[in-house]
C-alpha cells in the first residue's frame, strides 16, 4: 500500500496536458519469483490510515469491505483465502501490470497514466495504490518513503506539455487581480481559492507588508505609513508567481 500527496506536486501547471505518469518502486529483498511473473497496481476505492492499517482493517475499527479471494497471491492451495483489500476496496481493472523484478535491488516501473490523470486534477479523491504480486505464497519487500537511501524511495514521475498554458492563465489572473488606492487605504482583490501569499515591497525590494489567504477576497492595507510613489505586490501560490505594480498618490 502506498499514497502520495497529489495536491503538493511542485511546478505542475493547473491545466497541463499530462502525457505520462509512472511509478518507480525499488525491490530490496524477498521472494523473487521467475521470469514472466507479474505485479499489478490497483487504485484504492476508499481511504485508509497508514499508521493503523492491517490485513484485516483499513484503520482502527474499520474493516475492509470485502475479502480478497484471489488465491494466486497467498496460497497454492485452492480455496484458501485471507483478509486483505479485495474487490470492494480497490478499483478494477488494475491501473498497470509489469514484470516482477527477478533479482533483489532492482527497480520496477509501472505506467499509470490513464488511471492517475483524473486524480492529479482532483487530488482530494485519491486514496492511494495497492501493489499485488502474483507469485503464489510469496513475500516481497520494497523501499518505502522512510527508506534510508533517499534515491531508492518510491518515485512518481509526471510528464506534461503545454507551457503556453501558464502564460494564458497568468494574463487572465492579472486582469482579475484589482488594486484600489486612495489617501487612506490600499485594497487588493485576490481571485484565488487556494493558499497564497502576497508581499508588498517598494522598488528597492524592501518588504513593507505581507498578506496570506486561501479564499477569493479584497484585502485592505492602511497606507498612512507609506510615502507617495510606486510599489509592487508579489503574488505567490501554486503555479503562480506574479508581480502587480501600483502607485500611491497623496
Amino acid at each position: 500500500m502506498l499514497n502520495f500527496n497529489l495536491s503538493a506536486i511542485p511546478g505542475l501547471p493547473v491545466n497541463a496536458n499530462i502525457t505520462e505518469v509512472s511509478l518507480g518502486l525499488y525491490y530490496t529483498e524477498g521472494d523473487t519469483g521467475s521470469t514472466g511473473d507479474l505485479c499489478s497496481l490497483f487504485v484504492m476505492a476508499r481511504s485508509w490510515n497508514c499508521q493503523e492499517i492491517t490485513w484485516n482493517h483499513a484503520a482502527n475499527n474499520d474493516p475492509w469491505k470485502q475479502l480478497d479471494l484471489d488465491t494466486r497471491f497467498y496460497s497454492n492451495q485452492v480455496g484458501d483465502t485471507v483478509d486483505f483489500p479485495g474487490g470492494g476496496d480497490r478499483l478494477f481493472p488494475c491501473a498497470a501490470t509489469a514484470p516482477c523484478a527477478t533479482a533483489a535491488h532492482r527497480w520496477e516501473e509501472y505506467i499509470i497514466t490513464d488511471a492517475m490523470i483524473k486524480y492529479i486534477k482532483n487530488p482530494e479523491t485519491f486514496h492511494g495504490l495497492l501493489l499485488k504480486p502474483y507469485l503464489g505464497n510469496a513475500s516481497r519487500w520494497y523501499a518505502s518513503s522512510e527508506y534510508g537511501e533517499v534515491d531508492k524511495r518510491p518515485k512518481l514521475t509526471i510528464k506534461y506539455s503545454g507551457t503556453g498554458i501558464n502564460k494564458q492563465r497568468n494574463e487572465k489572473f492579472l486582469a482579475l487581480c484589482q488594486i484600489r488606492a486612495n489617501s487612506n487605504n490600499i485594497q487588493l482583490f485576490v481571485p484565488l481559492q487556494i493558499t497564497y501569499a502576497v508581499t508588498m515591497t517598494n522598488l528597492k525590494g524592501r518588504i513593507l507588508h505581507v498578506i496570506q489567504g486561501s479564499e477569493e477576497k479584497w484585502h485592505t492595507i492602511q497606507n498612512k505609513y507609506f510615502n507617495q510613489g510606486i510599489y509592487l505586490f508579489h503574488i505567490k501560490a501554486r503555479n503562480i508567481n506574479l508581480v502587480k505594480k501600483f502607485s500611491i498618490v497623496k
